[in-house]
């Protein structure tokens, strides 16, 4: 399928119509809403200003997922329950309760909601991945349910190419039932997915090993890869997500979207650099760029006026 250029940013916080004019006139044609902050009635105004609206639904994370489901908590190999990274609480993938109430808030968007396309995110299994700097990662998860599940699928010992695949399997096989869902309902929605930005054997292969996402399986299933090149955060230069992005598309087959970070973290980003970044993100193969993430280009007046210029006029 086609993809126009997306010239888009993802909204953390609720839309407001105070903001619809300067969402506008940004020149912003795709904008990326948490499924929690949809309003049917902003919505239908910013599609019928031709603006795409794709809904983000956060999977296998969120501290109250802890407290509902204390066995979501993710063990390590050694039986250590996952402490909290910052405002990270990664669960686990394998949970059946997760799972299952996680594909009916897909079904009642899918059926409700009037929007463009669904991305999907944390859709890995747990791991701060923004500050992994080498292989040192602890992996997840061992818990009751998963060694449980690897027993009656595969058997044997939990370790090894066996047990990489299994976990793989699982985050591709949850991706594959969102696209049933997507194509019974026979509507024109985009399935979408964000990406770990790693790279082959980026930290000892921690794609696979520890976040578990197989892209070649997963271009399967996905429309467009949304992948998270948020260069600072990453401590990478900015040529990293040209980088990235090439060898991604080369990997999948599908289009690629990077996200670009706006945010001053964890150091100062120039108006210079972001304009820098935004100009490598959106050279081929890619597909567009997404700006992580609106609200803070409305408190930096300078990065808006970038955005805007970039997107009225250059792109």
């Amino acid at each position: 399928m086609q993809m126009n250029m997306i010239k888009g940013a993802f909204f953390l916080e609720e839309i407001t119509e105070d903001i619809i004019e300067q969402i506008i006139a940004s020149g912003i044609n795709e904008i990326s809403l948490k499924w929690e902050h949809y309003d049917n009635e902003l919505v239908n105004l910013l599609r019928t200003s031709n603006i795409k609206v794709y809904i983000e639904v956060s999977l296998f994370v969120s501290e109250e997922l802890w407290q509902k489901y204390p066995d979501s908590r993710p063990l390590d190999r050694d039986g250590k329950l996952m402490d909290p990274i910052n405002w990270y609480y990664g669960v686990c993938p394998n949970h059946v309760k997760v799972r299952e109430e996680k594909l009916s808030i897909i079904a009642r968007i899918i059926e409700t909601f009037n929007f463009d396309g669904l991305w999907l995110d944390f859709i890995r299994y747990p791991c701060h991945w923004e500050a992994a700097r080498d292989s040192n990662i602890t992996e997840y998860c061992f818990c009751k349910n998963c060694l449980e599940k690897f027993e009656k699928d595969r058997g044997g010992s939990p370790e090894g190419d066996a047990w990489v695949a299994w976990k793989c399997q699982q985050i591709t096989e949850f991706v594959r039932d969102v696209r049933e869902r997507v194509d019974l309902s026979g509507k024109n929605i985009q399935l979408g997915m964000f990406a770990v930005p790693w790279i082959g054997n980026t930290c000892g292969n921690a794609i696979h090993s520890i976040v578990c996402q197989d892209f070649p399986r997963l271009s399967k299933y996905i429309d467009v890869f949304g992948v998270m090149t948020y260069h600072k955060l990453a401590d990478q230069s900015a040529n990293w997500i040209e980088e990235v992005v090439d060898k991604l598309a080369k990997i999948t087959g599908k289009p690629v979207v990077p996200l670009v970070q706006s945010i001053d973290t964890p150091t100062l980003i120039s108006k210079e650099d972001f304009e820098h970044s935004i100009g490598l993100a959106v050279g081929e193969p890619s597909k567009g760029v997404i700006i992580f993430h609106f609200h803070d280009l409305l408190a930096n007046q300078r990065k808006y006026e970038v955005v805007k210029k970039l997107f009225t006029t250059e792109l």
